[in-house]
């Protein structure tokens, strides 16, 4: 049981001292928010925007209050978020005032995100198994024996009588 506990203590210290990092889109700019937990913000931190190719477009540093801001140098790009000491936050970004203009210079018709992607609601579904799976398993392990053993007897019971 002590185990059980340290363990769950170990988690919530590693959490605790997570990097987080959300961007939106306002007004044509990126707006690039990091803090670690407990809305302390990433001071100063290395913020990459790395394209499609691989290739750094941007390297930039967050203020005092963790944010930064920048015109979107494609429509899908990656950022990365350096809060030191091997804290690093990666996610994926797609610019909609980008990509309407990329759209609009290729003569193509606008993308429309509107459409429930299959494969997040496959992935939601899966797990949604994957859950249900794990405790009707614990429950087949756990349920009560007693029922079963009175039935057998009853079972026999009768099968004696006949």
């Amino acid at each position: 049981m002590r185990k059980i506990i340290l363990f769950c203590m170990f988690c919530a210290l590693a959490y605790a001292h997570s990097l987080k990092g959300f961007a939106s889109e306002e007004n044509g700019e990126i707006v690039v928010k990091s803090y670690f937990y407990g809305s302390s913000p990433c001071r100063g931190c290395e913020v990459s925007v790395i394209l499609e190719d691989g290739q750094a477009a941007l390297r930039l540093k967050t203020d005092e209050s963790g944010y930064v801001r920048f015109a979107p140098p494609a429509s899908k790009f990656e950022i990365r978020i350096n809060g030191g000491l091997g804290h690093e936050k990666r996610f994926k970004f797609e610019s909609v005032a980008a990509s309407n203009l990329d759209s609009n210079l290729n003569g193509d018709k606008a993308n429309d995100n509107s459409n429930l992607n299959i494969s997040d609601f496959a992935k939601f579904a899966s797990a949604l198994a994957i859950i249900g799976v794990f405790f009707g398993a614990l429950w087949l392990a756990k349920r009560p024996r007693k029922a079963l053993v009175a039935s057998n007897l009853n079972k026999a019971k009768d099968g004696g009588e006949a």
